[in-house]
C-alpha cells in the first residue's frame, strides 16, 4: 500500500517537469523570451528534459521547482559524465547554457523557487570545471572510479 502514494508523487513530479519543460520550450522561442528559432531552442529543451526528469525527479527524488545549483553541480560533474554513452565537452556547454536559461525563466515566472538563478548564474559563468571533470572521467583507471564517484556524488 505504501508504494501507491510514493508511485503517484512520482507521476505527478514527472507530469509537473514535462508541463515546466513546455512552457520553457515556448519561452526559447517567445519573443518575449530569447526569441530563438524551433531548431536552436529544441537541443535547449532537450538537455533541461534530461536534467529535470532523468536526474532530477527520476534519482534525486526531487521536483523540477526545487531545482537548485547543488544539483546541478552532482548532474554535470557526476552523473552526466556516468550515464552518458559518449559525453562531451560541447554537451556540457549546452547542458550549461539550457539549465542557466531554465532557471532564469523559472525564477522569474515562479516555476524554480527564487533565490536560486545567483547560485546557478556563478555555478555555471565558467565551465572549466565540468570539462576538467570530464577530462578526469575519461582518463580514469578502474582503481580511480570509486575516488572520481566521490566529488559530486548524488547517490549520497
Amino acid at each position: 500500500m505504501e508504494r501507491e502514494p510514493l508511485f503517484h508523487k512520482f507521476t505527478q513530479m514527472d507530469a509537473d517537469a514535462s508541463a515546466l519543460l513546455v512552457e520553457y520550450y515556448e519561452w526559447l522561442q517567445d519573443k518575449e523570451g530569447k526569441g530563438l528559432t524551433p531548431e536552436a531552442a529544441s537541443p535547449l529543451a532537450h538537455a533541461a528534459d534530461r536534467y529535470l526528469r532523468d536526474f532530477l525527479v527520476d534519482i534525486m527524488e526531487t521536483p523540477a521547482k526545487a531545482s537548485s545549483a547543488s544539483h546541478i553541480r552532482c548532474y554535470i560533474g557526476n552523473w552526466y559524465p556516468i550515464n552518458t554513452l559518449e559525453p562531451s565537452h560541447d554537451d556540457i556547454d549546452l547542458i550549461a547554457t539550457s539549465l542557466l536559461f531554465l532557471h532564469q525563466w523559472g525564477e522569474g515566472a515562479g516555476k524554480i523557487e527564487a533565490a536560486t538563478l545567483g547560485e546557478v548564474a556563478n555555478l555555471l559563468e565558467s565551465t572549466q570545471y565540468f570539462h576538467q571533470r570530464l577530462e578526469k572521467f575519461w582518463a580514469l583507471t578502474p582503481e580511480e572510479v570509486t575516488e572520481w564517484r566521490r566529488e559530486n556524488d548524488y547517490r549520497c
